[in-house]
C-alpha cells in the first residue's frame, strides 16, 4: 500500500450561543434556498400556509403575515412536539413534511450536484466542511453503502435529526495522512486519517476519523465508509541519560 502523506488543518472556533443560532438560521436558509429552487415556492408564502395550517390545528402562531415571529416559532415548537420532532422552532426539512408541503422522497435527487473531486483527501475535506452545516452538498460525495441504503432524501432527514439530537458541531480537524492502495493501472480505493475535535451531547471530545473511499473513475471519489477511534497517541521523545 502506498503511503502519501498529507496535513491540512481547519475547523471553526468555539462558538456561543449567539453564535451558533445564527449558523443555524444560515443552515436553514441555505436549505430552505435549495427546497425553494428546487419546488418553486416562495419562502414568505410557504410561511403564510405554514402559519394558516397551524392555527387550523389548534396551535397559536399569532397573525398569518408571513414572519417567522416569536408566536409562530412557539406554535412550531409545540407541533415539533406533538410530532415528536427536534425542537428547533423553525420550518425545517421534517417540520414540512409534517405539515404536508414537502412529499417528495426523491427531492434532493433533483438538486444539481457537482462532480466529486479528483483527489480522496479534497473529498473528505468538503465533508469536514460541510457534514454539520450543508450534508445536502455532499451527495454527491458518497456511495449508496455510506447512506446505509437510504434514498438521498432519506439520508438527509436522518442526517439533519442525528445532528440535532446530538447538537454535534466539528470545531478543528487535520488530515494527517493518505494511504493510497496499489491497484493498475491506478489506485481503487484509499484510507484517510483525520485527527479532529467535535462538540458531542455538549462537550468536547477529540478523535480519530478514518475514511475509505473508492475511485468512482472520472467521476472522481466517494467516500464509502467511516469509523472513530480514540486519537492515536504521539510517539514519546527518546531519553537520554546523562553520564556522571
Amino acid at each position: 500500500m502506498a503511503r502519501t502523506m498529507y496535513r491540512e488543518q481547519g475547523g471553526r472556533q468555539a462558538n456561543p450561543p449567539v453564535w451558533w443560532h445564527a449558523l443555524r438560521l444560515l443552515l436553514l436558509g441555505c436549505l430552505l434556498s435549495s427546497l425553494e429552487a428546487a419546488v418553486g415556492w416562495s419562502l414568505d408564502t410557504k410561511i403564510m400556509q405554514a402559519q394558516q395550517k397551524l392555527s387550523a390545528l389548534g396551535y397559536d402562531p399569532g397573525t398569518v403575515d408571513g414572519v417567522l415571529g416569536p408566536r409562530t416559532r412557539q406554535a412550531l415548537r409545540a407541533f415539533q412536539q406533538d410530532q415528536e420532532l427536534p425542537l428547533t422552532g423553525l420550518l425545517d426539512l421534517q417540520t414540512l413534511e409534517a405539515l404536508g408541503f414537502v412529499t417528495s422522497v426523491d427531492l434532493f435527487e433533483t438538486l444539481p450536484s457537482r462532480p466529486p473531486p479528483a483527489t480522496p483527501w479534497r473529498v473528505v475535506l468538503t465533508y469536514l466542511r460541510y457534514y454539520d452545516t450543508q450534508p445536502a452538498t455532499l451527495l454527491p460525495y458518497v456511495t449508496e453503502r455510506f447512506r446505509q441504503g437510504l434514498t438521498p432524501y432519506e439520508w438527509i432527514k436522518q442526517t439533519a435529526a442525528t445532528l440535532a439530537a446530538q447538537d454535534f458541531l466539528r470545531l478543528s480537524w487535520q488530515i494527517e495522512r493518505v494511504e493510497m492502495a496499489a491497484g493498475l493501472p491506478e489506485a481503487t480505493s484509499a484510507t484517510v486519517y483525520v485527527q479532529s475535535r467535535v462538540r458531542l451531547a455538549g462537550q468536547e471530545i477529540t478523535r480519530q476519523e478514518i475514511f475509505s473511499l473508492l475511485s468512482a473513475g472520472e467521476a472522481g471519489w466517494r467516500i464509502d465508509t467511516w469509523r472513530s477511534e480514540p486519537p492515536t497517541a504521539a510517539p514519546t521523545p527518546p531519553q537520554t541519560q546523562s553520564q556522571g
